[in-house]
Formats: C-alpha cells, sequence, structure tokens
C-alpha cells in the first residue's frame, strides 16, 4: 500500500484527514526489522504518534518499514478537507447482483431436486403397495405406471382418428409428409417417378 515509503525521511510531514478534520505528523523515525519485531508499535503513553508499516524490500517482502510520525499542530487549513474522496468506492451493486443469481440458481435448482424428490417417493410407495400385495404382475405394473406418471401426457400427444383415404376429418391430412401438392391427395399414385 506505502510503496515509496522508503523514500520518506525524518523531518518530512504527513498529513491525513480523518472524520472530515485534517491531522499533521512530522516523522520521528524510520526503521526497518523482521516481521515479528513488534516492540516499536506499542503505544507510547502521553504522545500522539503515528506509525506507518510496510513490507519490504519491494516484491520480496522479508521485512517491515516502520515510520513512526508524532503529530504537530496544522500549518495551515487545508482547503480540500471535508469534500468527497476521488478514491472510488467498492461497488455493492456487483455483490447484489451475485447474490441475486446465486439465489436464482439454487432456487431453480432446489424445485428441480424437489420434483425429483417426489416423484422417487411415489414410486417407491408404489413399490412397498405392490409389495404387500404380494403379487408381483401387478407390482411391477404399479411402478411402471407410477414411473411414466405424468410423463407421457407432456411428451406424447394422442394420435389423432383419420379415415380410409388419411384425413383427420378436419381437413388435414394425419401425415403432411404424403401431401401431393398437384391433385391434395395423399401420394398413392405414380405420378412423382
Amino acid at each position: 500500500m506505502f510503496t515509496n515509503l522508503n523514500k520518506v525521511k525524518v523531518g518530512d510531514t504527513i498529513r491525513i484527514e480523518i472524520f472530515g478534520e485534517a491531522l499533521t505528523y512530522q516523522v520521528r523515525s524510520s526503521v526497518v526489522v523482521e516481521p515479528d519485531e513488534r516492540e516499536k508499535l506499542k503505544i507510547v503513553p502521553g504522545k500522539d504518534l503515528l506509525t506507518l508499516v510496510t513490507c519490504t524490500p519491494l516484491g520480496i517482502n522479508t521485512h517491515r518499514i516502520l515510520v513512526t510520525a508524532e503529530r504537530i499542530p496544522n500549518p495551515e487549513p487545508d482547503p480540500g478537507v471535508g469534500r468527497a474522496s476521488e478514491v472510488p468506492r467498492f461497488p455493492w451493486w456487483i455483490v447484489v447482483y451475485a447474490g441475486a443469481l446465486i439465489l436464482g440458481v439454487v432456487v431453480v435448482w432446489r424445485s428441480g431436486y424437489t420434483a425429483a424428490k417426489t416423484h422417487q417417493r411415489k414410486l417407491e410407495a408404489a413399490k412397498t403397495s405392490a409389495e404387500k400385495d404380494d403379487e408381483p404382475e401387478k407390482a411391477a405394473d404399479t411402478v411402471a405406471a407410477a414411473d411414466t406418471d405424468g410423463v407421457d401426457a407432456m411428451t406424447t400427444a394422442p394420435e389423432p382418428a383419420t379415415d380410409e383415404q388419411g384425413h383427420d376429418g378436419g381437413g388435414a391430412l394425419a401425415q403432411p409428409w404424403e401431401f401431393d401438392p398437384w391433385d391434395g391427395a395423399p401420394d398413392t399414385d405414380s405420378r412423382r417417378e
């Protein structure tokens, strides 16, 4: 986060803004320590200190730079204090859309899962009730009927009643691929040779 923290020298000033108030600090020390050395991060009673920490050397990150600064009075008022930050905020709308998408997928998946479980329970109930009757033929028929319950009605349409010429009574042919555009009758003659 503080890529150039190693360039800060003793005596430099640091300005930060917290809750609409500008605070100024002057750098007192800059040290490089091992990652497990935390003694320099302790609070000093009676002093208003700021310590900035980052990894060093850049890309290797085996040590830490600690830049400690002490608060000083603001040299002049900052006209930029209190104005909106130019740093882009976190895009919460992405989280909302992603959550809605995940919820939608779960609802769709769960509804299919529930239907499959209901179908499975029907099969098991039909099988156990038929087995209790000790009639193996009836058990097989009951399970087969439960297995296709509702499936035939959705996937196949009933065959239309046709007369001897192949018409379904409404003027349409039962098999439209047999239509002869030349005479409007089913293809029974040899005119198409």
